[in-house]
């Protein structure tokens, strides 16, 4: 084999091996991740790195690499000599989340509306998410509030803002949306907290409030689509303050 030969397969063998490591690295983030923005993983509980990997199957290389994107992601809290932490939500946070959201999101509804013209697919996932919506308030009007309906509910709501990030496609908008989604999805959570007549309460009024945004979306309304994604921000903001 010549050396030419050696040092391309070299580079070869290299390249695979990051491959690999990235895809660890990917791995761990995005469960931690998920484990975070669903709640098992709760503000302000300490992490074990060795815990993580071995629940993982991987080794603690990767793991400190993708708690390093979560501290980034503003998810994780990293200090010198401690455990890592999962990051807190303080009521400025929330509200400081909400003054943001008031400012983005008549944006990107705005680039979405003019999307959904020409994208059927997004027209026609609009349109489920109106039928799954009308469906859980008509669950709802039971005043029960089953595990499995609260999951739909969760569901649902997480569907909306994944039709907007779709609607903007890849780039630095939607890199920002994402950011900003990592406070909203765990604030969604927060009804567990109340009772089950407040739980039911609260999701009637997002589901209502979604809905109208929906149908706006879907009439071409530009003008009330803003003032309906601003009004249901100041209302969120409130739910949330007076749950905690």
């Amino acid at each position: 084999m010549d050396s030419d030969a050696g040092m391309r397969n070299l580079s070869s063998g290299l390249a695979l091996q990051r491959v690999r490591s990235e895809s660890l690295v990917t791995k761990a983030y995005e469960t931690i991740k998920e484990a975070i923005l669903e709640n098992r993983f709760v503000a302000g509980r300490e992490l074990s790195i060795e815990g993580l990997a071995q629940e993982l199957g991987v080794s603690s290389t990767p793991v400190r690499e993708a708690l390093a994107r979560l501290n980034a992601d503003g998810l994780m809290e990293l200090m010198p000599n401690r455990k890592p932490v999962v990051a807190g939500i303080t009521n400025e946070e929330i509200h400081q989340v909400c003054e943001i959201r008031k400012h983005l999101e008549p944006y990107v509804m705005s680039i979405l509306l003019r999307e959904i013209s020409t994208d059927q697919t997004l027209k026609e996932s609009l349109i489920k998410l109106k039928q799954d919506i009308e469906c859980l308030l008509g669950a709802l009007s039971n005043k029960d509030l089953a595990p499995e309906l609260y999951e739909k509910y969760i569901k649902a709501d997480h569907r909306l803002q994944n039709i907007m990030a779709e609607g903007i496609r890849e780039g630095l908008l939607r890199k920002i949306l994402e950011l900003v989604n990592n406070y909203v999805f765990r604030l969604r959570l927060f009804p567990e907290r109340a009772s089950e007549n407040v739980q039911v309460q609260r999701m009637e009024e997002v589901c209502l409030e979604h809905l109208a945004i929906v149908n706006a979306l879907l009439d071409g309304d530009m003008r009330g689509v803003g003032e309906l994604v601003v009004k249901h921000l100041i209302n969120g903001e409130a739910r949330t303050l007076n749950t905690l």
